[in-house]
């Protein structure tokens, strides 16, 4: 029988041990974190637009997709456009704009409200004449928090 410095002993290196780990890792991981969220982002934007997939998108193809077809506009709480350089973070809001050929084929619009188990997530994407509803995509589940 071992005695209880012992198994107190055992217990702390192997914590100690375990929690390094599982902390390097999550820090070697959270830029490929970061880059998954944003090009999910990208993924439902794009979805919610109508811009259809047959086979799952690369990531090349998502960044490449949204770059030629989605302008992001930012507005203020009254609906003004915001230049860069005077957006407050606080107070402004973006709009993604769908165009294809010089011709805009629609608008998607974060939404966010409360869930059965939190909040959901989602957007709203309405045609140019801004009267028809195109699509709606959300998620349940709560997105982490930024930190």
């Amino acid at each position: 029988m071992r005695s209880d410095l012992y198994t107190i002993t055992f217990t702390t290196i192997i914590t100690v041990i375990l929690g390094l780990g599982l902390s390097a890792t999550a820090d070697s991981l959270r830029e490929r974190q970061v880059l998954n969220e944003e090009l999910d982002i990208k993924k439902n934007i794009l979805s919610v637009l109508g811009y259809k997939q047959d086979i799952p998108w690369t990531n090349e193809e998502v960044q490449s997709l949204y770059d030629a077809n989605i302008n992001e506009i930012r507005i203020d709480e009254v609906g003004s456009i915001i230049d860069e350089l005077d957006k407050n973070e606080d107070l402004s809001y973006t709009i993604y704009q769908s165009s294809e050929n010089n011709k805009v084929t629609g608008y998607a619009i974060p939404i966010a409200g409360k869930g059965l188990w939190g909040t959901m997530y989602g957007y709203f994407a309405i045609e140019p004449d801004a009267e028809t509803v195109k699509a709606v995509s959300y998620t349940h589940l709560t997105l982490p928090t930024k930190a």
